[in-house]
């Protein structure tokens, strides 16, 4: 989906999450998509996480919003970096624009392999005030070098 541009397969992968979501009845105050660079939104032309992130709040009845966290700057790919460096890559990578005090949080992500990238924006959520942060992500990678 992401790196062929298939944006005809983000519906049905999606409804997949969607799916999940309401099986496990999980609920939470806002669902966000992790943000991409200005940049890196500008290269692929769509955010993939943003269509996922958008079924999984009508799923859950939950407030969506993609533009209450951004990404500071343009990092470096994590596909090419090891879990020392995915960490330091993300460091400070992500903005957060008001107060969430209180709001159980839900960060959707396409795929996760580390958890840099999430655990990065879920601590500053936590410091602009979320109870609760969790993290969906539609596919768990897994490499020996992270």
């Amino acid at each position: 989906m992401k790196y062929g541009k298939r944006l005809e397969m983000t519906g049905v992968l999606a409804n997949l999450m969607a799916e999940f979501a309401l099986e496990t009845q999980v609920f939470s105050d806002l669902v966000i998509p992790v943000p991409l660079s200005k940049e890196r939104l500008a290269e692929r032309g769509f955010n993939q996480s943003i269509p996922l992130a958008q079924a999984i709040a009508a799923t859950m009845q939950s407030r969506f919003s993609a533009t209450l966290c951004w990404r500071k700057r343009n990092t470096v790919p994590q596909a090419s970096l090891g879990r020392a460096e995915r960490r330091r890559n993300v460091r400070h990578a992500f903005g957060v624009k008001q107060r969430i005090d209180g709001l159980s949080v839900t960060i959707v992500d396409d795929v996760a392999t580390s958890g840099a990238t999430l655990s990065s924006l879920a601590e500053k959520l936590k410091k602009q005030g979320a109870k609760r942060v969790d993290a969906w992500v539609l596919c768990r990678a897994s490499f020996p070098k992270t």
